[in-house]
């Protein structure tokens, strides 16, 4: 009887680990919400992650998405005041804007056509988007300059044996 209770009281208390997570107003991984997504469906969560993509207007709400620094995106749903501080989407240019996103968390939106997304209540730009330079290297300058005169070499040298032989009557 004794395990019994002491097994129903530890169950208890992992099924409110995450609440009490939540309820904290810790950043939840958004792994952590797609993998346990049924935990936090309709509660209040905190995520944290890179503002990627387009920024897209959709009946006066916007979306945008949010990559967390593990490598899992999640839609988020807000208003034109939320998103005016963002001002740098990543993209392969860029780093963007690092968010964070305080709002309620849904896995099936029905009002938004079943996606997983955070409806936001507050969106705070902690940390803003850079330019990512993408150096082209010296030696891949120097081979494709090597490449197209070899190519030209080549083609001038399929021209000059292309000529028929000169014949005695040519002359």
């Amino acid at each position: 009887m004794a395990a019994r209770m002491t097994l129903s009281c530890l169950i208890t208390l992992l099924t409110l680990i995450p609440f009490s997570r939540c309820a904290a107003g810790e950043i939840i991984p958004v792994e952590t919400l797609i993998s346990s997504g049924a935990a936090y469906d309709g509660r209040e969560v905190t995520i944290r992650g890179e503002v990627i993509g387009d920024i897209m207007e959709r009946g006066g709400e916007y979306w945008l998405n949010v990559l967390s620094l593990e490598g899992a995106a999640i839609g988020v749903r807000a208003g034109r005041d939320q998103i005016e501080p963002i001002a740098c989407p990543g993209d392969y240019s860029h780093a963007g804007d690092t968010v964070a996103v305080k709002g309620i968390y849904y896995r099936y939106a029905r009002r938004f056509g079943g996606e997983t997304c955070v409806i936001a209540d507050e969106v705070r730009v902690v940390k803003a988007g850079a330019t990512i330079a993408h150096p082209l290297p010296r030696v891949k300058i120097l081979l494709s300059i090597l490449l197209t005169l070899m190519s030209a070499v080549a083609a001038a040298g399929i021209k000059l044996s292309a000529r028929p032989a000169a014949s005695p009557r040519d002359s």
